[in-house]
């Protein structure tokens, strides 16, 4: 079973994506964080394919979140899901994150975006 880490600071955010997440429980285990400290915490304990996480938290913003996850546990998935996104070619996203995803999101798109990367997690990682 696919086990996925989903962060943001925002509560009413994570109860959203429990709600979404339910029906996936039979393809994947979901734990929720509400900060960047508390995924590295999580991540110290168990080993997730996934990472999706807010850029904009409190605290460790989104991006230094996946730089120390890209740095520490390469073989995690990287996902950016946020509401204020740039467009600039020195955007940090870019080194930091294997995908994207802009707020408000529909659930069946975020639902199979999710299960893409599960899919293609050997193609995505690159040693």
């Amino acid at each position: 079973m696919a086990k996925l880490l989903f962060v943001d600071d925002e509560h009413f955010i994570l109860m959203g994506m429990e709600r979404i997440f339910k029906i996936m429980a039979d393809e994947m285990d979901v734990v929720f964080a509400s900060s960047g400290e508390e995924a590295l915490e999580a991540m110290q304990e168990h080993t997730f394919d996934i990472i999706i996480s807010d850029m904009y938290m409190n605290g460790m913003t989104g991006v230094e979140l996946l730089g120390n996850v890209r740095k520490l546990y390469p073989n995690t998935i990287r996902v950016i899901l946020s509401g204020y996104l740039e467009n600039s070619l020195d955007n940090p996203l870019q080194e930091v994150a294997h995908f994207v995803l802009s707020k408000p999101i529909k659930s069946d798109i975020f639902i199979e975006t999710i299960r893409t990367c599960l899919v293609n997690k050997e193609q995505i990682i690159v040693p």
